[in-house]
């Protein structure tokens, strides 16, 4: 048995041999030569490559190399063209090939060799359009995923042309363009100042120079509102509200003479606050053609100095660490360190920004906003981490607003100790609401859709759609705007996780033709024309888009006005005097048939001004104010000229009304007597008489006597009118207002010597006193 055993082992050693050695020298070289690879003949290695393109090697698992498609149409969101120069990226896509993206002649966009198993987005880019992103795009396998029809937004262009008080133009003058937020149409002066300071203080997105005509051309602007600051020399600089949301826009800046404004920034306990960044915005409410404006810095010592500004009174924000960012005043100018700031205590918010999904939110922006009047918005980004800061938050309450992509909005309301305060944001799933816009039955592209509460918006395509991501859940307030259309105001219930739909019906806007007359009854090309509403409380608001420039039959089109709503006209052209119409109602008859206006001729006013000594007063800035209203409330702006080494000035083509002659010289001022400007009469003869007008201190103490620390302290004039009868029933010449610091001080600066009536207003109620003429201190007490 053992020798069987034996035996079959050697017989199976000796064949494993045997077929090991035939495997080394025949089936192995075989084996080789089948599995070389063979070069390919010339006439077909071309092909051999294009075949290689067309079919990348995948190396992944074959249910894993299911590819998804993506298809769009390019198209112009005004013209409906299609655009076919538009740069394609595609983000966020890991572990695969570079996907291939085509674009057609026809502006068909087609990108291939998509994942369908993760997120991803696509970015559209192309010159002089803005970007439209799709951050969160997921399909199914073996599909084609639509965009449908993208339209892009056309970047606009404005021209602004800047000439000086004589209608000559001012060359190499420095434009500068900054973003801001849609104008409110019943925001009062401070909260307007407010948001010129909000724009001042970010970037500018565009710069250009005045040429020989005093024109300047920013080109590829994003269409949105926003803030074109005139800089020349020894002039103010002016900042002018310029709307380039419906295509290219045309606007005059004039600029004046000025006045330095001086002044010093503290703290609540009186120490100064050094470093500090200084925003001046010109105290006006209603129409014209640009605020004054200045940035500067506090020194070492607190004190700071504009060198030119409009010698009339301005709006003072201060940003500074551990200080409040609110708007204090109206302050008039000075030559002296007469206004002293004191800043309310501010405080820093901290806190963490984190999803309930669980993702984690990207680096946005927080927007924090005090509940002061006044309170400029403050931004920061979050970092990493999801952490962000918010220092120069008052104390009291803010409020926190988050705009993250891919999330629905967040806003709380945060209560602000001087300690500061700690909070933690969680932003929500987006909702999605898609729509239609129409206009008579038809659909409308180009209008812009815009979330009210949110601020997000969208451009609808060429079959009127339009689609808004990452809203919050609930009513949202919607406004729609398109050309030659009146904007309409809409709510829509979005729901959490799904994609509501909710429709939009405009009416077409009343285009009202305006024949733009001079005196002598000629028709005047070149002149512009501006259309302001009639709210209910008798103040103007300018109508948005609704400015034009006559053409060279004189005729401004003005569009986007509402139907049966009452507007004011205001007219303006060089070698004229501003012009404003009585109040009309827009309706089909008036939209039909046009309406006229007539620039005035103006008159010019002359005289003298007058040192306290009585010799001339040279170098003086005289300025026209209206009567009645807020000083520098005016059509058109003041209009200011300085005088000569004998103290004599010359106000040319002031409108017809009644207007009041502020000079500045320095710490000295006169405000002059009502007088009637007359077309083509001529008002000479008035003497002003310069004074110093001193700064009232004062303090507020509650009924035991101890400070009452920020509380708002406003300045009234107790009598307005000069002249008895109607004029004392005017509106005082300039309110200012200040807030008291820790041991209850105050300082305002009164625009003459008058009788004053000092009111504060604190959380047990408000106190009122007077002040007589030239008084420099008071005290406030129930």
């Amino acid at each position: 048995m053992i020798r069987e055993e034996r035996n079959a082992l050697l017989l199976l050693v000796a064949f494993t041999g045997a077929a090991s050695l035939l495997y080394l020298l025949v089936l192995r070289p075989a084996l080789e030569d089948a599995t070389r690879p063979v070069a390919p003949r010339p006439e077909t290695a071309a092909a051999a490559e294009t075949e290689a393109e067309r079919r990348p090697i995948d190396a992944r698992p074959k249910s894993a190399r299911r590819m998804l498609g993506l298809e769009a149409l390019l198209v112009d969101a005004v013209t409906g063209r299609p655009r076919s120069d538009a740069e394609v990226k595609v983000t966020r896509v890991e572990d695969i090939a570079e996907p291939t993206a085509s674009l057609g002649a026809d502006g068909t966009l087609r990108v291939d060799h998509l994942p369908p198993d993760i997120t991803f987005g696509v970015e559209i880019e192309c010159d002089g359009y803005e970007p439209r992103s799709f951050p969160r795009l997921r399909g199914e396998a073996r599909e084609v995923l639509s965009l449908g029809v993208v339209a892009l937004e056309p970047r606009r262009r404005a021209r602004v042309t800047v000439r000086d008080e004589d209608e000559s133009p001012v060359d190499r003058a420095r434009v500068t363009l900054h973003p801001r937020d849609d104008v409110a149409p019943n925001e009062g002066a401070r909260s307007r100042a407010a948001r010129v300071a909000e724009a001042l203080l970010l970037p500018a997105v565009a710069t250009a120079a005045t040429d020989a005509d005093g024109v300047a051309v920013l080109r590829d602007l994003p269409a949105r509102h926003a803030l074109a600051v005139v800089s020349s020399g020894e002039r103010p600089t002016v900042a002018h509200e310029v709307d380039v949301f419906g295509g290219d826009v045309s606007e005059p800046v004039t600029l004046g003479p000025g006045v330095p404004f001086r002044g010093r920034a503290v703290d609540a306990g009186g120490a100064p606050i050094a470093g500090a960044r200084v925003v001046l915005v010109e105290a006006r409410d209603g129409p014209g053609p640009g605020l004054s404006t200045a940035v500067t810095d506090t020194d070492d010592d607190g004190h700071f100095t504009a060198p030119q500004v409009s010698p009339v009174p301005h709006f003072v924000f201060v940003v500074a660490p551990a200080r409040a960012a609110v708007a204090l005043g109206p302050y008039p100018p000075g030559g002296r360190d007469a206004v002293v700031l004191a800043v309310p205590d501010g405080a820093a918010v901290e806190g963490t920004l984190r999803s309930r999904t669980g993702r984690r939110p990207p680096a946005v922006e927080v927007i924090g906003r005090s509940d002061v009047p006044g309170a400029v918005s403050l931004r920061t980004r979050t970092a990493e981490d999801g952490s962000f800061a918010l220092d120069h938050l008052a104390v009291g309450h803010a409020t926190l607003t988050v705009l993250a992509e891919g999330f629905a909005p967040e806003r709380a309301v945060v209560p602000v100790a001087s300690f500061g305060a700690e909070v933690d944001l969680r932003l929500d799933p987006p909702a999605r609401l898609v729509g239609t816009v129409t206009s008579d039955g038809r659909p409308r592209s180009g209008a812009v859709v815009r979330d009210l509460a949110g601020g997000r918006r969208a451009v609808t395509d060429v079959d009127g759609s339009f689609r808004l991501d990452g809203l919050a859940a609930g009513m949202v307030r919607l406004e729609t705007r398109a050309a030659r259309h009146a904007p309409r105001r809409t709510e829509a219930e979005v729901l959490l996780r799904e994609e509501s739909s909710t429709e939009i019906e405009l009416a077409p806007g009343g285009e009202l033709p305006v024949v733009v007359r001079s005196a002598d009854g000629e028709a005047r090309p070149g002149a512009r024309v501006a259309a302001h509403a009639v709210l209910p409380s008798g103040r103007l608001a300018p109508v948005p888009r609704s400015s034009a420039t006559a053409d060279a039959a004189g005729v401004a089109r003005l569009a986007n006005l509402r139907p049966e709503e009452p507007i004011v006209l205001f007219g303006r052209a060089a070698g004229h005097a501003p012009s404003r119409s009585s109040p009309i109602e827009v309706d089909p008859e008036l939209t039909e048939a046009g309406v006229e206006l007539t620039l005035g001729v103006g008159g010019p006013v002359e005289g003298v001004v007058l040192a306290p000594d009585g010799t001339p007063a040279g170098g003086a800035v005289v300025t026209a104010l209206p009567a009645a209203g807020p000083a520098g409330t005016h059509a058109f702006g003041p209009r200011s000229a300085r005088t000569g080494d004998d103290g004599r000035f010359r106000l040319a083509r002031l409108p017809a009304g009644r207007v009041r002659l502020l000079a500045v010289r320095g710490e000295e001022r006169a405000l002059g007597a009502p007088i009637a400007v007359r077309n083509g009469a001529r008002t000479g003869a008035i003497e002003l008489t310069l004074a110093p007008v001193p700064a009232l201190a004062g303090r507020v103490l509650d009924a035991e006597g101890r400070p009452v620390p920020g509380a708002s302290v406003t300045l009234l004039e107790a009598a307005p009118g000069d002249e008895g009868g109607d004029e004392a029933a005017e509106a005082p010449v300039v309110p200012a207002t200040a807030y008291c610091d820790a041991a209850g001080r105050f300082v305002l600066q009164p625009l003459r010597r008058v009788e004053l009536v000092v009111e504060a207003t604190t959380d047990a109620g408000t106190i009122r006193t007077t002040a007589p003429p030239g008084a420099t201190a008071v005290e406030l007490r129930p």
